[in-house]
């Protein structure tokens, strides 16, 4: 879906507002927007993997690593 331009990843980045269609986001100091169908949100947890293949997203390739998470109050590692 990546490859044909139908998800649109945005890693290290932080969304500031979600409207019914469209997201106001932030990438270092620029602000933009993006049309918008629908937002995964992944906080913490484990993915629900099944439900999104049976929505027709492939899973693949090397994944992103992320930092572990911190037990401190109000520190997030980005």
């Amino acid at each position: 879906l990546i490859k044909e331009k139908k998800v649109l990843p945005l890693f290290e980045s932080t969304v500031l507002e979600i409207e019914p269609d469209r997201v106001i986001l932030q990438q270092d100091v620029e602000m933009f927007e993006i049309p918008n169908n629908y937002v995964f949100i992944f906080a913490g947890g484990i993915p629900p993997f099944k439900m999104l293949q049976e929505m027709g997203i492939r899973f693949g390739g090397q994944a992103k690593t992320f930092a572990p998470p911190v037990a401190v109050p109000s520190c997030f590692i980005n």
